[in-house]
């Protein structure tokens, strides 16, 4: 029998979110990656037959956390304290994507789907996870306008998100044919049984088409741009122009740029391909008839069968047909003149960010890469490049007016449960780094010009405000005068101090607004459909430069303060981002789109050569409104936030694996169990194996309980235990049973991690073989003491 366990490398006692996508090396940075649970379909070994998968190894939150559950028709949403409004919407978001999505998908789950939010993360997430319950986690933190992994529009997050996994839930439930027969027989069994399909038939299936569904759906429906955004356009477009698409192969993967993008852009593009080919019902069909597969894997039969012709013919006929898209675009970017830049950096993946030193030392900026750890590092024109310090999370970078210190966010854990950014200062005098808070949940930092006061975005329960940080002592001035509903990012003091230039989400439609700190008011410069992000001011104040995809490819823009004109100052193939503005207005640093990836270049401070564009005088269509529930009430008048969090209903097994052995007479047979409450509170594995010669029964039973900061576990096996050839080429066979009862304490951080396990541990060992004559037998008996053990990695 093989075992199968479910295990971290650094992180014990992380949630399965973030443990999963540690196995299988997701950076950090790569956290909100929606695909991360597909990653077990890894687990090949499952090919045989008496395998079993441990589920010790759960999510697990916050003991602090109180929980409640609203129940809906098909849903069961579970909320933690201050996430009441955001619960009632979900239920009610949740019920709409059920009557949306079943019809397109053709499959209703027979069970209800359990929706968790938690907000825990400072970094949007979602994860759909089929088994052993359908389930979906989802944080509340909406998306940042950041370019890791791409900038996404929509309505509403949570519409957009849930969406988005519940597609992945109806795709992986589906069972039809002979694995409906095997669900009927084992319950949701995970792994395929010998050669024949398990119970979650389409969770074999290719990433692409994983991901490719949920992002065509979402798409499809109205709630987000994702699958036709700029963004993936540029993707797309430079893959084809600089002969770098990826094949099929590569599209299920994330070796090769854009990583793990690749499963989401290319994947939805190649499902618009397929529709606009044969017919939308064709999308469905591709699920439907590949969970009633007898045999699993063979998923291009399963695309014969369909379209007459293999995936990957079909794949070079859309290759085909965007080669000559892209050729037509362009020809028609060309005939506009192209904006000539000069490259910094090579090399591609991320180069983010770049910020000029005030004394002229070169730029600072963000790599991050799949090779190494991310971090901050400068080119100076006469040192060449230096790393200066690791860094989770984040790209945006704020120098302070002497060019002594760079103020950025990062992520850090926040007791062991949560991903909380902080503000942080580098002090290039001493070459060290200076944690400033712990455990604010702010980022995009940026000092004000008289180098004592930051402005930072705060982030909580999927609301954000501004928050001016003071250096000196560690206060903070909210500015709630702005109001709610707002989504910040990156904002930036003007030269003079008295404003501040960031860019707003606010239902949908994204700007730039200028805020005046004094008077208290505020002014939308830019507030429509296009996507305006990282504003950054020229250093005498008369503009503010960002990059829109407003015209179709991301370039960079400048507003001009005065006039209030809007100029298109790039023209590019690729895009242009995050523009930084060099001390002396001679030049102009971004981070240019390539097909390897964000670049670094300098392009000339030319206002002459900019093209006016028109700008929009009115948002030209209203903002979209987001439904929201009515507050359901009880009987005595108070409001109703459901029902007390209860583990049992989804703790009980939902499956069996049968299992095959061998003892010292012959063959076993027995049967695996296990499974954890949608929070992870009591996780546990079960096993019995019976010798149909020996008539000897061995087990295990394992329990974890993490319902409290510390682990406890408790465990008890009976297993026999074979030593070969211990006896002039004799085997023995040794029986041992055994109890454990130990509790773990853990620090983890995103670097380092360290644990410590105290526990008590019997043994009892006897022989189960008979011993040649004249052999003296191995001790018999029992052990039993105090285990103490340390862990750091």
């Amino acid at each position: 029998m093989f075992v199968i366990t479910i295990l971290e490398r650094d992180r014990k006692e992380f949630t399965f979110i973030r443990r999963l996508a540690q196995i299988f090396r997701e950076p950090t940075l790569k956290l909100t990656s929606r695909n991360f649970l597909f990653r077990i379909t890894l687990f090949l070994l499952g090919f045989s037959s008496g395998c079993a998968v441990s589920l010790l190894d759960g999510p697990k939150f916050d003991p602090s956390l109180t929980w409640n559950v609203i129940q809906t028709a098909h849903f069961r949403i579970y909320f933690h304290q201050g996430e009441e409004e955001a619960a009632r919407r979900a239920a009610s978001i949740s019920e709409e994507a059920h009557s949306i999505l079943v019809s397109r998908l053709g499959w209703t789950p027979a069970e209800p789907t359990h929706l968790v939010l938690v907000d825990d993360e400072d970094a949007a997430r979602g994860a759909a996870l089929p088994f052993p319950n359908n389930a979906i986690y989802i944080g509340l933190t909406p998306p940042l306008a950041h370019i890791t992994p791409f900038p996404l529009r929509y309505d509403d997050w949570l519409r957009q998100v849930i969406t988005h996994e519940y597609v992945h839930i109806l795709q992986l439930d589906m069972n039809t044919g002979f694995p409906s027969i095997v669900r009927a027989l084992f319950g949701k069994e995970l792994l395929p049984l010998l050669i024949f399909n398990g119970a979650i038939p389409n969770l074999w299936q290719p990433h692409w088409l994983i991901e490719g569904l949920a992002t065509y759906e979402e798409t499809a429906v109205g709630v987000s741009d994702r699958r036709e955004s700029a963004y993936a356009e540029m993707v797309l477009r430079m893959s084809i122009l600089e002969d770098r698409f990826p094949s099929l192969d590569q599209a299920g993967g994330r070796e090769s740029w854009p990583g793990h993008q690749i499963q989401y852009i290319f994947g939805a593009g190649f499902y618009d391909y397929l529709a606009r080919r044969f017919g939308e019902e064709y999308v469905k069909k591709i699920s439907l008839e590949y969970s009633d597969d007898v045999i699993p894997f063979f998923v291009g039969s399963n695309g014969k069968q369909l379209f007459g012709q293999s995936y990957s013919s079909l794949w070079r006929d859309w290759k085909g047909e965007l080669q000559r898209k892209y050729s037509r675009q362009r020809e028609a970017l060309e005939a506009g003149g192209l904006t000539s830049s000069a490259p910094i950096t090579q090399g591609g993946d991320y180069h983010l960010g770049p910020k000029a030193d005030p004394k002229g030392r070169g730029v600072v900026y963000t790599r991050i890469s799949p090779h190494e750890y991310p971090s901050l590092r400068r080119i100076d024109p006469d040192k060449g490049e230096e790393a200066l310090t690791s860094r989770s999370g984040g790209f945006t970078l704020s120098w302070s007016p002497d060019g002594e210190r760079l103020a950025f966010s990062q992520l850090e854990t926040r007791r062991n449960y949560s991903i909380y950014s902080d503000l942080y200062l580098y002090d290039f005098s001493n070459e060290r780094v200076k944690r400033l808070t712990h455990g604010r949940r702010l980022r995009d930092p940026d000092f004000h010009p008289d180098g004592r006061r930051l402005i930072a975005v705060e982030n909580r329960l999927g609301q954000n405000r501004l928050i001016v940080y003071h250096l000196d002592d560690g206060g903070e001035e909210p500015l709630d005068w702005i109001g709610p509903d707002r989504i910040f990012t990156h904002p930036r003091w003007s030269p003079d101090g008295k404003f501040i230039a960031v860019s707003v989400w606010e239902r949908g439609a994204a700007g730039i607004y200028l805020v005046d700190v004094e008077n208290r008011r505020i002014d939308p410069l830019l507030m429509d459909r296009p996507l305006d992000l990282f504003p950054a001011w020229s250093r005498d104040g008369n503009f503010i430069l960002f990059s829109s995809d407003r015209t179709g490819v991301y370039n960079l823009f400048a507003y001009s303060i005065p006039s209030g004109d809007l100029f298109q100052v790039t023209n590019l193939l690729g895009g242009a981002f995050t523009p930084e503005v060099a001390p002396d207005n001679g030049e102009i640093f971004f981070s240019s789109y390539s097909s390897q990836g964000f670049d670094l270049h300098r392009t000339p401070w030319a206002p002459e050569r900019w093209r006016r564009v028109e700008r929009p005088k009115d948002d030209p269509s209203p903002l979209p409104s987001v439904s929201a529930p009515v507050p359901r009430l009880k009987q005595d008048g108070t409001l109703d936030v459901g029902d007390p969090y209860a583990p049992w209903p989804t703790l009980r097994p939902r499956f069996w694996t049968p299992l095959i052995g061998s003892d010292a007479q012959g063959t076993q047979v027995g049967a695996a169990t296990g499974g954890f409450d949608v929070l992870g509170r009591h996780k546990f594995d079960a096993m019995a194996l019976y010798g149909l010669s020996s008539h000897r029964a061995a087990y295990s039973l394992q329990y974890l309980n993490d319902s409290f900061y510390p682990t406890f576990h408790a465990g008890v096996t009976d297993l026999v235990v074979e030593y070969s050839d211990l006896f002039n080429d004799r085997d023995y066979l040794e029986r041992r049973r055994r109890f454990d009862l130990d509790m773990t304490l853990s620090k983890i951080a995103l670097l380092r991690t360290q644990t410590l396990t105290v526990g008590l541990r019997y043994e009892r060992f006897s022989g189960v073989t008979d011993l040649p004559l004249g052999f003296l037998p191995p001790q018999e008996g029992g052990l039993s003491g105090l285990r103490l053990a340390w862990r750091f990695s």
